[in-house]
């Protein structure tokens, strides 16, 4: 329950250590599901703070990101529009 009270001003303070515009990838840790945390959302509300960029560790369908196979117990589907975000493929 702490870890997941801290992940979000963790990634502030590592995203504050790196140049504008960097470009993220390997954050699979995010998805552990006893975060029990929105992976997007928290991206979004940083990227507000400062720019950066994401390679998506899953896939893209229908408007759609998605983590994982439907099958493990850390599957995810975020539907794009609900986040202010850009996909880019």
């Amino acid at each position: 329950k702490k870890r997941t009270m801290k992940i979000e001003p963790i990634f502030n303070q590592i995203l504050d250590e790196l140049p504008d515009y960097t470009i993220i990838k390997d954050f699979d840790v995010l998805f552990n599901p006893n975060y029990k945390i929105d992976v997007l959302r928290i991206m979004t509300a940083s990227g507000k703070k400062k720019p950066f960029g994401v390679i998506w560790p899953g896939n893209y369908d229908n408007e759609k990101l998605i983590y994982a196979d439907n099958s493990y117990v850390d599957y995810k589907v975020y539907d794009i529009n609900q986040y202010d975000i850009l996909c880019v493929i």
